[in-house]
Parts: structure tokens; sequence; C-alpha cells
């Protein structure tokens, strides 16, 4: 079969995980790759079908429209010809499903007040970076501020913003990263050590930390949501009753063999969040994929699975249409092991590109054909 548009293979791996999570890998290796780890500054070289950058015109046209969604800019053959990328992501994903096995305190309330924890951990870890970076206001203030009313104080959004922002400074300044890396391991019981090495391999060698300083950095973590630490300890509890026995949270169960310790603790406390979201990412893809076989949906075609976040593409002007439908199934009906109600919410963007697109410094944009959030 010969493909209109040169293309990129994946296999997914069923049995890849044990957190029903589906590993991406060549095929029979050697066809294609792994897809589910591209570094997102390198996701610009894939693109939607039914363009060519070499046709200047169109380009533009089709950059004004993720300004404008004016789709009387495009013929009719177009229209049928070229597709946009859509991705949803689920928002808050494993850290909001640990939020729910943790007893009501501090970390859920950051959900619930709309304050993404990296934002949170980096303001407390690097409040002396703000600081220094923001001299006119009074950092402390937003340290000792509750979560319920951060959001409110005067300034947030623009601490809010340059927190974010640190995300894209040099690798010793990446305190967005490291504070997002923070979380994950002192979720999942990291210590230290572990952690600095973690670090390092994930930065590519980019972030180096010492042990003491990745120690002090986790039991900071901890310091700010004790209940963190409280969930821990109910997982073991969970495991000596139930013959070690672990439910995620659509009742699907995995047993935990070998050496009672650490490691095994380690991948207990992880499998309910991640195999929660990732089991819900798969539903998603399956519901989509039955919508597609019956005809519910035309010309829609499911990307890549990326553990949490669906990537696909559609016709140009059906991607509100498309993207809605992904956020509906992400919508999961979830229930906490103490009976609380919560969901999933999820986050669309569209772009002709995979890369996020950035607005710089000087207002100009960095890969205006790419990933831009869209609301549904």
């Amino acid at each position: 079969m010969i493909l209109d548009y040169p293309r990129t293979s994946t296999m997914y791996a069923v049995t890849g995980t044990r957190t029903f999570r589906l590993g991406s890998k060549m095929i029979l290796g050697s066809v294609g790759e792994n897809i589910q780890n591209k570094d997102k500054d390198i996701r610009f070289i894939y693109m939607s079908d039914g363009y060519d950058l070499a046709d200047i015109d169109l380009v533009k046209r089709l950059e004004h429209y993720l300004k404008t969604s004016d789709i009387t800019l495009f013929s009719e053959e177009e229209l049928q010809r070229i597709k946009i990328l859509i991705q949803v992501d689920q928002s808050g994903a494993e850290a909001l499903i640990v939020s729910y096995l943790c007893n009501a305190g501090k970390f859920r309330d950051l959900f619930l007040h709309g304050v993404k924890p990296h934002v949170f951990v980096a303001l407390h870890v690097f409040a002396e970076e703000w600081q220094r970076r923001l001299p006119d206001l009074n950092i402390s203030a937003f340290v000792k501020a509750q979560p319920k009313d951060l959001t409110s104080l005067p300034d947030w959004k623009r601490l809010d913003k340059l927190i974010k922002s640190s995300d894209e400074w040099i690798a010793s300044e990446r305190f967005y990263y490291i504070a997002k890396m923070i979380c994950h391991a002192a979720n999942y019981g990291m210590r230290g050590p572990t952690f600095a090495l973690n670090v390092l391999q994930k930065s590519e060698g980019s972030i180096r930390l010492s042990e003491r300083q990745s120690t002090i950095y986790l039991e900071g973590y901890h310091s700010l949501f004790p209940e963190i630490r409280q969930m821990h300890n109910t997982i073991q509890n969970e495991l000596t009753k139930n013959n070690r026995f672990l439910r995620n949270l659509f009742g699907e169960p995995r047993e935990f063999n070998g050496f009672w310790g650490d490691s095994l603790f380690k991948e207990a406390y992880a499998f309910i969040p991640q195999s929660t979201v990732g089991e819900i990412t798969n539903r998603a893809k399956r519901f989509i994929y039955e919508h597609i076989q019956a005809g519910d949906i035309e010309g829609l075609d499911q990307l890549a699975n990326g553990h949490d976040s669906i990537l696909a593409q559609c016709r140009i002007g059906d991607e509100f249409f498309c993207a809605g439908i992904l956020k509906h199934y992400f919508y999961a009906d979830l229930v906490s092991p103490r009976g609380e109600k919560f969901n999933m919410k999820s986050e669309a963007q569209r772009g002709f590109n995979w890369s996020p697109s950035k607005v710089k410094k000087d207002g100009s944009i960095y890969n205006p054909m790419g990933l831009q959030e869209i609301k549904i």
C-alpha cells in the first residue's frame, strides 16, 4: 500500500507494563519507533496530513486559521484534504488520583481551587528565586497563603506565569521541571539518592542534584503534604490485609509478589494512580474506535496513546466537535476508597504539528503551526 503522506509507525505492547499502560515500541524490532517519549521540542517533525510546508501561501493561511478559526480561508478541496491535529490530556492525571487516595488535605485543595501542584511546590521550594526576580512582590505572602486563597491574591497570575516559564530556562534554573519531578518522586515513595539519579536520567544529564539536596527537596514536600505518607501507610496496610492484592479505581486487581520492602511498596503506591489513568485512556480510545467503526464520526484518525493523552487528527473545522467527544470519554466518574465521588477533567489542543506553540518574551510566536490550547 502506498500512502499519500509519509508516516511513522509504532506497536503497542499490551503486556509491556503491569499498570495497564500500553508501551510503544518498534514493530518487530525493525520498523517504526517508540512515539510516546518524544521530546516536545522535536515533535514539530510530526505533522498532520494534507499540506506541504513548501506551499507558503497555504502555510500562512493555516497559521491564520489557528488564530481566527476562519474556515472560509480554504477551498472545498482543501477542507477535504487537510487535517488538523488534536490532543486531549487528562488534567492532573495521576496526581489527581493521588489526592483522592489521601485523606482530604492541602494536596487535594490544590485541585479543588485550581492551583497546579508543580507551581505550588516550586513556589515553596524556590521562594528566594521568585523574590529575586520579582522584588516588588512580597513572596512570603504567597508562601503563607492556603490554596483556596492563593489565586485571589494580587499578582498571582504574574507569579504563576513566571514559575511556569522557568521550564524553558537553562537547565540549572528549570525550577518548574524540578518541582514536577519532586511531586512525582515523593508521591511514590522515592528517596533522595534515587531521586537525584532519576532527575539526572530524565533530564539527559542536564540537571544534577546532590543526594543531600534531593533529600531536602523530598522532605520539604512531605512537610507541605503529610497526607502523602499517611496514604503510603494505608497502601501497606491494604497489602497486608488483602494478601498483597490492590485494585485500581475501576476495580481491576493486581497481586504484588516479591521481597517485602521499599521496592515492592513503591510499585504499590504507583499502581492505583498509574493504572487508573492508563485505563481511562484505553477505554476512551476503544469508545472512539467504536464510534468510527459505526460511522458516527467521519475523518477522525487516532494516532497515539500517550498514557494520559490521546493524539488524533481530523478535518479542519471538525476539531472542536472531535475534541469534545474525546473530552467526554476522559470525563470518567471515579470514587475514592472512602466513597468520595470525583471526575477526571481534560484539556484540549489543536495544531498542524505535534510540538507546542509558544509565545516568546518579545511577543513573537515560536512554532506558530504547533499545538495551541482550545476551549471546549
